[in-house]
Parts: structure tokens; sequence; C-alpha cells
């Protein structure tokens, strides 16, 4: 952002087209320059986000962290673009409902944290494509049963303390933990 003489203050707008910037006072020429597609780490903590639309432009994003804001609402889609996503952090929301496509395009993704959630229920097949990821956090929820798929044979933790979760699928011809003293 190049803009001389000016004051501006930098806003999110609800996450549809990243970051964006609100002028005040630029009484001489201003050139935005699209920085915000090379961000890496992007933390929006208590925020007023109420509906997570899909998120464009940010290509190179690592690591998202949408941590006490008031997400009620995740469109299938929202993480479609973010393709060199390692981590996400949810948790605090009281986001009830997660589509099974919620993860489908975040292949590269290690670390989800959903802790702290008004979830219930987590489809079966939510997490088909997220062969990497390593670490599941779904402590303090309410999901009440949790059926483990054999593709999350990467996974190391999984934290549902202070749950009533029961776990489904951890016979040893259905799931692939060879040793369960990795799952802490």
């Amino acid at each position: 952002l190049v803009c001389e003489n000016s004051t501006f203050v930098p806003t999110l707008k609800p996450l549809t087209n990243s970051l964006h910037f609100k002028y005040m006072q630029c009484n001489e020429s201003c050139v935005f320059v699209p920085f915000y597609n090379y961000l890496l780490i992007l933390k929006v903590i208590h925020s007023n986000i109420s509906h997570l639309s899909p998120m464009q432009n940010l290509t190179f994003l690592t690591q998202l962290y949408l941590v006490n804001d008031s997400i009620l609402q995740i469109t299938p889609s929202a993480f479609t673009d973010l393709a060199n996503l390692v981590h996400l952090s949810l948790c605090f929301n009281p986001i009830n409902y997660l589509h099974p496509d919620t993860f489908l395009n975040v292949s590269k993704i290690q670390h989800i944290d959903l802790s702290h959630t008004q979830l219930t229920h987590l489809h079966h097949a939510i997490f088909k494509s997220n062969i990497e990821l390593r670490k599941l956090l779904l402590s303090h929820t309410y999901i009440s049963t949790f059926t483990l798929g054999g593709t999350l044979s990467s996974l190391l933790t999984l934290d549902i303390s202070n749950t009533d979760t029961t776990l489904r699928g951890m016979r040893s011809d259905l799931f692939i933990f060879k040793d369960m003293g990795n799952i802490s």
C-alpha cells in the first residue's frame, strides 16, 4: 500500500475479499498494492464475523486463526482457495454445524482446532481429503459420537477432553494407529 499524506485504517471486510482499507484524508494519489495475496498468517480475534464466505486471494496463507469471533455459519467452500493452509483455528466460536465438504480442498492441513465450539456432530467423511492431518482438537464441544475413518492415518493428537464423545472406528482393521503411544 502506497498512500502519501494520508491516514488509513486497515479493516477486514467479512472475509469475502480478504483485507480492505478505509482511507481517511487521502489528499494525493493512493495506489493499492494487493500485498494480502502474500499473507502467510492471518489472525482475526474477537470480531463480529458471523458468516464465513469463500476466502479468496490468499493463496500463500499457511495459518488462519479465527478465534473467539461470532462465527455461526461456514460456507462449504470457505477454505477452497487456501491450498497452502497448514493450521486452522476456529476455536471459541458458536459454530454448531460443519458441512461434510468444509475441509475438502485443504489437503495440506496438519492442525485443526475446533475446540470450544457448539458442534454436536461431525460427518464421518469430513476429513476425507486431509491425509496430512496430525492434530485435531475437539475439546469442550458437544459432539457425542465421532466416527474415525481410515484417511486419518497421520493423526498423532486427538483431543476430546471435556466432552462426552464416544469414538467409533477404532478397530485395528478399520483405523490405522500402529503405535497407540503416539496418541495424546
